[in-house]
């Protein structure tokens, strides 16, 4: 199965990395910019501001969009800028999730049957192995992007649980759905390695 959420964004993505090129941002900066926007969602689910915490979220998925088309258009593809990228990607999901921990301990009004930061544990490593099992399957010759849990449909549903203030629901869901992701690649690898 394969469905990626990130291809309905890819004009407003070329648009935004030829405006980046005409004012000489490269591609690394904009992959900063993008941990910028996950960083900032730590300090808006801390103040327990939502909405903004949301918009960080969306943007840092925008503009994670943005380097990989920046150094297209600008004949500045590296693997430095990709491997860099990817190492960035997986401190934004951390401090995404994270921020998301914080605003749970500091707001929640009920009892929570498995702690904020457990939760945000669980989740970031499902987060985590969804992004190695393709990496190391690709390494390999294999190319596993399958499942429902890719970063692009995971930022968007935290976004959604976010703006509908369910972070905890969200973040079992996201821990869910991005462990069966890897599980489900585990599997497809299995089946198509000797």
């Amino acid at each position: 199965m394969r469905f990626r959420l990130r291809g309905l964004f890819n004009p407003v993505v070329r648009l935004i990395a030829l405006f980046l090129n005409r004012i000489g941002v490269g591609p690394n900066a904009a992959s900063l910019i993008a941990l910028f926007f996950a960083f900032s969602s730590i300090y808006f689910y801390y103040k327990g501001s939502l909405v903004p915490a949301a918009l960080s979220i969306f943007f840092n998925g925008l503009i994670d969009g943005v380097d990989g088309e920046l150094a297209r258009i600008s004949g500045r593809r590296s693997e430095w800028g990709a491997f860099l990228d990817s190492i960035l990607d997986r401190y934004a999901d951390a401090a995404i999730v994270l921020g998301a921990a914080v605003y749970l301990d500091i707001y929640s009004t009920q009892v929570l049957p498995i702690s904020p930061y457990i939760l945000a544990m669980l989740t970031i490593t499902g987060f985590v192995m969804v992004s190695y099992t393709r990496a190391r399957a690709e390494k390999e010759g294999l190319d596993l992007d399958v499942g429902l849990g890719a970063r692009s449909e995971r930022l968007l549903l935290l976004i959604i649980f976010t703006l509908l203030d369910q972070v905890y629901v969200g973040l079992i869901f996201l821990g869910l759905i991005s462990n069966a992701t890897a599980i489900y690649r585990l599997y497809i690898a299995s089946l198509n390695m000797s």
